[in-house]
């Protein structure tokens, strides 16, 4: 496993170096690789620029490390636009990795959806869009995707960052197709309701593409729905106009007996049966593969207040890139196992851990195999490395708990008032294992 990510991560390392140029001068302290390493460092552990420079510091001792002043001074100065050219350079020279290797076949289902980053800062940022309330929020940075969702193969092929002075729907559909196509032969392609239009529908068919997305219920699709109230399920030819436009496509109608409701949706794939509607209803559910992706690319997401989009541009891209890295090590993991393929063996948090190994971060002892999987938290230390670590947490405001399991410590976030206890103990037992104490409440 460590080859496989060490080989994969070298190759996404240099990509992404080849690729964007900083125009560092030949005399300063920190080159680009040391910037990169940072922000690499921020995703990795989900947390910000600057937590991650102070865990390099003061746990890892690592004197010279660039601060984030430093890094976000690099970054803002760069053109938004040529950086967003860069790094969707590096996301193709990584699907490229895998068709190298044969990982990947050269057709497949895609699927489109717009990502949403909450935004709680100020609301003259021209950069940001509106979207429903949720988390606190009515703002966000969008972003939309191509990706691949067959089973066995899961990629993201290329985002696009939207913002309010976008293009309609109909060319963000139409550029992110065009791109796919340029390296599989698209079967079909499922969307989000978001994307049911005249002009959208008319683009997939321009391309002579197959699709499938769920059909908003206006009035005259609702009095549809009312009339064939006695039918389960049933299709028809339906046309939908918007202007002097028009857009003509099967309108499928599925009685879904769990929800007691009707589902619509509009597809141009040929229905002559009912049981092809359950064919294709079962088809789009290939669709929540995006959704999984999104949630796993939340991951690999670094952590910032910056108003500057190319900064926070630059932390989204890069989660996808890491995102595609995590892919091609499960697939060539199993590959290399004999283990059928789209079995996730390599989770996240054990990915995460042998990044933070090559990146030269996770000096102290980590335990972690693919049977060891328990927690999600789970980080396993040494007596003598949990005083650097219990130091990191009260410099940097943190809180811990720890837990006894087989003379091990494992910690998690918890109450900074025991920290100085944690300390203490653990210096006074000298090597022995730590036992629960007056205070503990099962923990300490």
């Amino acid at each position: 496993m460590n080859n496989i990510i060490g080989v994969l991560l070298k190759d996404t390392l240099k990509a992404l170096d080849g690729e964007i140029d900083l125009k560092i001068g030949a005399n300063s302290k920190y080159h680009q690789e040391d910037l990169f390493k940072l922000i690499l460092t921020a995703s990795v552990n989900t947390t910000s620029a600057e937590s991650s420079a102070v865990e390099l510091k003061v746990v890892r001792n690592k004197k010279d490390i660039p601060s984030p002043d430093i890094v976000f001074y690099h970054i803002e100065r760069q053109n938004h636009l040529d950086i967003q050219h860069h790094l969707e350079e590096v996301i193709n020279s990584s699907y490229l990795m895998a068709e190298k290797r044969r990982l990947f076949g050269r057709s497949a289902a895609v699927a489109i959806d717009i990502h949403e980053i909450p935004y709680y800062g100020k609301v003259n940022n021209p950069f940001i869009m509106g979207c429903k309330h949720k988390n606190g929020t009515s703002y966000c940075y969008k972003y939309a995707t191509i990706d691949i969702v067959e089973k066995n193969q899961r990629f993201t092929l290329k985002a696009i960052p939207l913002t309010p002075l976008s293009n309609d729907n109909a060319t963000i559909v139409n550029q992110l197709l065009q791109h796919a196509m340029k390296y599989v032969h698209v079967k079909y392609v499922l969307l989000d309701r978001g994307f049911f239009s005249v002009d959208v529908i008319n683009v997939l068919l321009n391309l002579k593409l197959k699709y499938i997305m769920p059909a908003i219920k206006n009035d005259k699709i609702k009095q549809i729905v009312k009339d064939n109230s006695n039918k389960a399920s049933y299709f028809l030819k339906y046309t939908m106009r918007s202007g002097r436009k028009n857009a003509t496509f099967n309108l499928m109608v599925k009685y879904d007996e769990k929800d007691k409701e009707y589902y619509t949706f509009a597809t141009n794939f040929e229905i002559k049966f009912i049981k092809d509607i359950e064919c294709i209803a079962e088809t789009y559910r290939k669709r929540w593969g995006i959704e999984t992706g999104y949630r796993v690319k939340k991951d690999f997401l670094a952590v910032t207040t910056t108003e500057c989009y190319t900064i926070r541009m630059l932390y989204f891209m890069v989660s996808v890139i890491l995102y595609n890295f995590w892919l091609l090590c499960n697939l060539m993991y199993c590959r290399e196992h004999g283990i059928e393929l789209g079995t996730q063996k390599i989770t996240t948090r054990i990915m995460k851990l042998h990044i933070r190994e090559y990146l030269k971060i996770a000096e102290t002892s980590l335990r972690d195999t693919i049977e060891n999987q328990i927690s999600v938290c789970c980080r396993y230390f040494s007596l003598k490395s949990i005083e650097m670590y219990v130091n990191y947490i009260v410099q940097t405001n943190y809180m811990i708990i720890r837990k006894i399991t087989n003379h091990k410590i494992y910690c998690k976030k918890w109450n900074l008032r025991l920290l100085a206890e944690v300390l203490s103990k653990a210096k006074s037992l000298n090597n022995e294992p730590l036992t629960p104490g007056p205070f503990n409440d099962g923990f300490l």
